[in-house]
């Protein structure tokens, strides 16, 4: 990544770059966590703190979004721990901004539904989706960020998918045109 490069090498404004790229969706992933906004933005401050201190040399987008990713779920999930907080799917997941988009009555309950169907997944499956689906990471940035091997994530995401059509059949949801 050419900002990261830039950052290392000493232009600050590398960091500027990185910030604006990835500093919402990072923001909205770290919230997915902890469900406070505030502590979340915490938690985004100490993840980018951590990148600018440790500076490690990483070849490639992917693992520099791999990277970051990973340091801040392991900043929300340290957060978590001292909080002794348990959350549930429904504070979990992101808001759904992009809910008016659709604009038709009936995306919105096939998006009620899909959450309605994670809630009753195990949590590693309902992740691994997250990740991939929801932040477009491949298995190879996912088995990074939860620090798993690749062929365990491929299993998981397949077992992951098949709980989730299951649980969609037996409510009678039309999972395919999700």
């Amino acid at each position: 990544m050419i900002a990261y490069q830039r950052f290392l090498n000493g232009d600050e404004g590398g960091l500027a770059v990185i910030i604006e790229e990835y500093g919402d969706r990072l923001l909205r992933y770290i919230n997915s966590y902890v469900h406070d906004e505030m502590t979340a933005e915490d938690l985004l401050s100490e993840t980018f703190l951590k990148l600018i201190v440790r500076r490690p040399r990483l070849r490639g987008e992917a693992l520099f979004k791999t990277y970051l990713y990973a340091i801040g779920r392991n900043e929300a999930l340290g957060w978590l721990r001292r909080q002794r907080h348990e959350v549930s799917l429904a504070e979990w997941l992101p808001d759904k901004h992009a809910e008016e988009a659709y604009g038709t009555v009936l995306r919105r309950e096939q998006k009620r539904v899909l959450y309605r169907a994670l809630e009753q997944i195990p949590p590693l499956y309902r992740e691994v989706l997250y990740l991939a689906y929801f932040e477009g990471l491949s298995c190879r940035e996912v088995a990074s960020v939860l620090r798993k091997n690749s062929r365990q994530i491929t299993n998981v995401l397949y077992r992951g998918k098949q709980a989730l059509r299951a649980v969609m059949e037996r409510e009678g949801a039309d999972y395919e045109d999700l």
